[in-house]
């Protein structure tokens, strides 16, 4: 078979093949929304029909309670003639009462009911026989017990309106009910809505329809096993399918209940069908024809771009089809002869950046090497700058500790010139003192500043007397910026092996680093002591600060501080710890 007709024969199939799928999925979906359409619409009319009934029924109810509520005194204690006029009363005010009656326990009539013969616009007649009938229907046994109650639906003369019977507790002793007859005009509303494809109908508790008997739709046999749910449906019957809801009726045991035919249900997938089918046929014809006339032109060029293709894929980047058409296929061919010369021109780019990248790639290590080197020479010089920093910040607590003795001596000697006799002793005497307090800070601040001065490496120091001497150069400058520094506790020497100048340029930078997170006003405590194999210094201090701005770059400061610390630390076997409100050097024993 040629080309051009199987073309022919692939676009018809396709065409209608996909057209038919579509419509089929279509017709499926479409009954499927609309029986689900239909039964949701039936849900929320049975709801709404259900809720209206028993909200009318609640004020009928409520209304006959108002009228035994408006009597304060107790029914039985009234005179008949009273009691008649009561009877008379709720007569006239409920719209509907056909007959009202007072009856005892057992039924029997206390005074004779009220009604009217001839009726009204909006009551039925009534009569002795339909009050005696009325009394059958009430519930006075319910209405004993719970106050009120409502009954079974009734019909007078077994047809036309729909009656029920409302009973109320009117006194307690003796026990009295107040009983009305009112017509169910509400379900007679509800009646005339129905037409042959839809009816609405409300079941008594037995499955009798009180309104919709008759109606075709309507099938209380089918529905008792539904009687007291609340559910949508659906019926097979030989008519066709019927598909419904069933509502209870709020405060009593009907059910209503709303039915329509599958006509009316699936009233919009018929017409989906049926313009389905129109499409379809036309559909078949044109794609027949369309197909006859396109396949001639399209199975040339196709095979030229096959070969084309084949070329390419052994390797023949560049090679063209030359197809002169200025129709789709005439783009495609000029789309696959750009294809063609860019993946010729795109191998040999590939190729050059393949080229290109070794090359960068060599650079970047050399690159990588080259900054490592510079990284590690900068982090050595950070060190050596941090040390620096703590020398800088010892020689300004030494300038503030020499100030003020100094000047006590030039005071002092001053004075000691004017005055000659023995009450210029004790100022000399004091003088010296200052000046000897000098001196102590002078030789510390030189023992830190020059590591040679402090001894070999190695030297057995008491950690207690170095924390001593650095905490006494750095009270100071730290009182300057607010944190007290307290010296070290009293106690035993603890030896331990290391170079001085180093240990107190560790204790430095980690002192620092408790500083810097102090608020201001606060205390830094030292305690130092030994437990096991170490022997440990700690910095505690009372207040940490809390606030933004400088605090994170003293913070920031303190962190490389610490740093520091530990690089120092780690060739000794020492280690430092850290605490939320300070920290904690150890030293092996």
């Amino acid at each position: 078979m040629r080309l051009w007709l199987r073309l022919v024969l692939i676009l018809a199939a396709v065409s209608v093949s996909a057209l038919l799928l579509m419509g089929w999925a279509a017709m499926r979906v479409a009954t499927t929304r609309a029986v689900q359409t239909s039964q949701d619409r039936l849900i929320r009319e049975s709801e709404f029909d259900a809720d209206a009934t028993a909200a009318w029924l609640e004020g009928q109810l409520s209304a006959l309670q108002g009228w035994r509520v408006a009597f304060r005194e107790s029914l039985a204690d009234l005179t008949p003639e009273m009691q008649i006029g009561l009877l008379r009363a709720v007569h006239r005010g409920m719209d509907q009462a056909v007959t009202v009656a007072l009856v005892d326990a057992q039924g029997q009539p206390v005074v004779p009911p009220v009604y009217l013969a001839e009726g009204g616009p909006r009551r039925g007649a009534g009569s002795a026989a339909r009050a005696s009938l009325a009394l059958s229907h009430a519930p006075i046994v319910e209405a004993l017990e719970k106050g009120g109650a409502l009954g079974s639906p009734w019909r007078a003369d077994g047809a036309g309106q729909a009656s029920v019977c409302l009973a109320v507790r009117a006194a307690e002793v003796p026990p009295l009910v107040l009983v009305v007859d009112i017509d169910l005009s509400i379900l007679s509303d509800l009646e005339r809505s129905n037409r042959s494809e839809h009816a609405v109908a409300v079941l008594d508790g037995e499955g009798r329809a009180v309104t919709g008997q008759g109606h075709p739709l309507v099938r209380p046999d089918l529905l008792t096993s539904l009687l007291g749910s609340e559910a949508s449906f659906a019926l097979h019957l030989e008519e066709g399918d019927v598909y419904g809801a069933i509502h209870r009726i709020r405060g009593s045991d009907w059910q209503l209940v709303v039915v329509e035919s599958d006509k009316e249900a699936l009233r919009t997938a018929d017409e989906i069908r049926d313009r389905m089918a129109s499409i379809v046929v036309f559909v078949v014809a044109l794609a027949v024809l369309l197909g006859a006339i396109a396949a001639r032109s399209v199975s040339d060029p196709l095979a030229a771009l096959r070969t084309a293709a084949l070329r390419v894929a052994d390797g023949a980047y560049g090679d063209r089809v030359n197809l002169d058409r200025n129709d789709e296929i005439g783009e495609l061919a000029r789309a696959f002869d750009l294809m063609s010369g860019r993946l010729h021109h795109n191998r040999e780019e590939i190729e050059a950046q393949r080229l290109e990248i070794e090359a960068f790639n060599r650079e970047l290590v050399a690159r990588v090497d080259e900054r490592t080197a510079q990284l590690r020479a900068a982090q050595a010089e950070l060190v050596r700058s941090s040390q620096l920093a703590a020398v800088a910040e010892l020689g300004g607590g030494l300038a503030h500790e020499l100030n003020n003795p100094l000047t006590a001596v030039l005071g002092l000697l001053q004075v000691a010139r004017t005055r000659a006799d023995d009450a210029s002793r004790p100022l000399l005497d004091a003088a010296e003192a200052e000046g000897q307090r000098c001196r102590a800070v002078v030789e510390t601040m030189l023992r830190m500043g020059a590591p040679e001065a402090s001894g070999p490496s190695g030297t057995v120091v008491d950690l207690r007397q170095v924390a001593a001497e650095v905490a006494m150069a750095l009270a100071g400058p730290w009182r300057q910026q607010g944190v007290e520094l307290g010296p070290p506790d009293e106690g035993p020497g603890l030896p331990i092996v290391v170079d001085r100048s180093v240990l107190q340029r560790v204790l430095i930078q980690a002192l620092g680093s408790v500083r810097a997170s102090a608020a201001p006003g606060a205390h830094v405590g030292l305690r130092a002591g030994k437990t096991g194999a170490a022997i440990w210094l700690e910095a505690r201090v009372s207040a940490v600060r809390t606030d933004g701005g400088s605090a994170r770059d003293d913070a920031t400061a303190a962190s490389m501080g610490r740093w520091v610390a530990r690089q120092t630390l780690d060739p000794l076997g020492a280690r430092l710890l850290d605490f939320p409100d300070g920290l904690r050097l150890e030293f092996p024993c």
